[in-house]
């Protein structure tokens, strides 16, 4: 291989890795945005019955809270990681 055909692989690598970072960061916005949906809606429910919500509701809730910032994290750039060693 020459050294323009392994540049042109190399970018073409890093193009379908930016697509990749892109698909997981909207599926993470995705569950985000479940995840508030079905807080409010809890709250609502707590605030019209009084009590408690059920278990389920709210391990349904945890769920989507972890798959959003799970998703998100992985949408995230390499280059800048989240803590840095000094």
């Amino acid at each position: 291989m020459t050294s323009q055909e392994l540049d042109a692989e190399i970018e073409q690598l890093r193009l379908q890795q930016a697509h990749q970072r892109k698909h997981w960061r909207r599926w993470g916005l995705a569950g985000n945005g479940i995840a508030v949906v079905l807080c409010i809606a809890v709250l609502v429910r707590m605030a019209i019955t009084g009590s408690d919500p059920p278990s389920p509701m709210i391990f349904i809730v945890l769920t989507y809270v972890y798959l959003g910032l799970a998703f998100t994290a992985a949408g995230r750039s390499g280059a800048r990681p989240w803590f840095s060693r000094r």
